[in-house]
């Protein structure tokens, strides 16, 4: 999902957190700053076609939001969307 020009939504779908059901666990962390990294490149015009290609959709699952809400609040080991902005 874009914001226009200059911005974009990275999901965080499928990433798994820490106990605290709060904060995002490392390989969670790390699996997000790639998904950010993925929209930057998209909004900065970097990512050309071989990368889209070699890419695919893996760096940009549906995000959370695009999902039925459940009795317990949504699903479990999701913790937030993150926004990029270009100022």
């Amino acid at each position: 999902r874009t914001l226009g020009e200059r911005g974009a939504v990275a999901s965080a779908r499928g990433l798994g957190h820490n106990t605290d059901c709060l904060h995002f666990n490392a390989p969670a962390a790390d699996e997000l700053g790639r998904r950010y990294a993925w929209k930057w490149l998209l909004l900065t015009g970097r990512a050309d076609a071989s990368l889209r290609f070699m890419v695919g959709n893996r760096l940009d699952p549906p995000l959370l939001s695009a999902e039925p809400a459940t009795s317990t609040g949504g699903s479990e080991g999701n913790v937030a969307e993150t926004t990029a902005v270009l100022d």
